[in-house]
């Protein structure tokens, strides 16, 4: 802890970290046109339109990164409230340069052993109602907004909560009645965690203890992936993803 900084808040608000979530969660939006992460993204918006039967005016993205998921909700739900919530400047930054313009936004990528920089050129787009702000879900509660949402998602980022269930509680009684919420997340990051942090030690628990929360119902919940960023001979990272779909009764 750094004059109220942990080290999280270092690695998210560093600009290689910002580049490295915008090249995996818009790949497939890019002059590349594919992600190895692609799943996990596209799976959460699925599970919402197959689930979201009403009218949609209020969205809340809790940790957006660059924001993949509003990026695509906002195509189907065109005259919904979107509001952002990240710890991270940087990604709240990016996450405006790709929803409130239309035209291009490049960002630089190094693999590693690689001798030249490729740029990444993501196709950007105009979301006509957004709102972002640098926000520590730690702080989440119900007086947070004035309203309730529709749709609230969280894609990995309660793990990094200091009480992941006690958000998570939180983001149940944000939603309004019949509102969907989706969780997606790693639970491999557990070592060296303080009792809280570590609630969800394995996905048995992750879907037992958020279950188990009054006043919602379980859609659909099932774990996959893997989970897989980046493949060469210097870096492996594999992790399984978990998610659940939960309505407000």
């Amino acid at each position: 802890d750094v004059h109220g900084y942990v080290k999280r808040d270092f690695k998210y608000n560093d600009f290689i970290e910002a580049y490295r979530l915008i090249k995996y969660q818009y790949s497939k939006y890019s002059n590349r046109n594919y992600s190895l992460v692609e799943g996990v993204y596209s799976s959460i918006v699925l599970e919402i339109l197959k689930n979201q039967l009403t009218e949609v005016c209020h969205v809340l993205d809790c940790g957006c990164g660059p924001s993949r998921l509003t990026y695509e909700l906002s195509t189907f739900y065109k005259n919904a409230d979107f509001v952002l919530l990240d710890f991270s400047y940087l990604n709240l930054f990016f996450a405006n340069k790709l929803l409130k313009r239309e035209g291009f936004l490049s960002i630089p990528s190094k693999s590693f052993g690689a001798t030249d920089v490729e740029h990444i050129k993501i196709a950007s787009k105009y979301v006509n109602k957004l709102s972002s702000y640098i926000f520590n879900l730690d702080n989440l509660s119900t007086d947070t907004f004035d309203y309730k949402f529709d749709i609230i998602t969280a894609s990995h980022s309660i793990n990094l909560l200091s009480d992941p269930l006690k958000t998570i509680n939180t983001m149940t009684n944000m939603l309004k009645k019949g509102g969907i919420m989706v969780i997606s997340d790693l639970l491999g990051w557990k070592e060296n965690r303080d009792v809280a942090r570590r609630v969800f030690y394995n996905r048995e628990s992750f879907f037992e203890k958020i279950s188990a929360i009054p006043g919602i119902s379980v859609l659909h919940k099932e774990s996959g992936g893997p989970y897989c960023e980046e493949v060469n001979a210097e870096r492996y990272d594999i992790y399984t993803n978990h998610f659940i779909v939960l309505r407000r009764d």
